[in-house]
């Protein structure tokens, strides 16, 4: 934990690595042979300045959990069939693909504090949470309304206090965009007038 890590390619020839916890170290990417990693379980990389993941971690066939905060602005990779748990909270996403919503195990999605408008899913009877707090998703009940078909035994949590707001007559705002939004402004302004 803490310090700073520059990973080599040598770093996965460590096989028989089941969880690797990075937290707080000051690391940029992971090599592109991550996915040689075989018999990974869990990947910890919170507050870590990791943008983008290596394509290969779709070769992590044991893994359970994954872990980022802080930098994560795109997650165009395939995941795992594996995972069961996935924690991509106070990153930079502004697309949440649907293909994480087609991992056969999956039971935890939190993608909250990210500046997200959008969520696409398929049909899924496997996840039983999805926490979306402060994003712009979660300010509008329409949202919700929206992927609650698709999952159907899923508990979705919104925004503040765990409910979905509706800025149909109110203004909020978003401290992981600083932006205001409301009826007239769906996409965000930087000012309160």
């Amino acid at each position: 934990m803490g310090g700073k890590l520059k990973l080599n390619n040598s770093f996965c020839i460590l096989f028989n690595l089941k969880k690797i916890n990075f937290n707080a170290v000051h690391i940029t990417w992971l090599p592109k042979n991550f996915g040689n990693l075989t018999n990974l379980e869990v990947l910890n990389l919170s507050d870590t300045s990791i943008k983008k993941l290596p394509k290969s971690i779709s070769k992590l066939t044991k893994l359970r959990e994954i872990t980022i905060y802080k930098k994560l602005s795109n997650i165009e990779v395939e995941f795992p069939y594996s995972l069961e748990k996935i924690d991509f909270r106070a990153n930079k996403l502004i697309d949440i693909p649907k293909n994480l919503f087609s991992l056969p195990k999956l039971k935890y999605i939190d993608i909250s504090t990210n500046p997200f408008f959008n969520i696409q899913v398929v049909e899924n009877d496997v996840l039983e949470m999805l926490i979306t707090k402060d994003t712009p998703f979660r300010l509008f009940k329409s949202n919700l309304e929206k992927i609650r078909p698709y999952l159907k035994k899923c508990d979705i949590v919104g925004g503040r206090y765990g409910r979905f707001v509706d800025v149909e007559n109110t203004t909020e705002y978003l401290h992981t965009n600083k932006k205001y939004y409301s009826k007239k402004y769906p996409n965000g302004h930087h000012s309160h007038h």
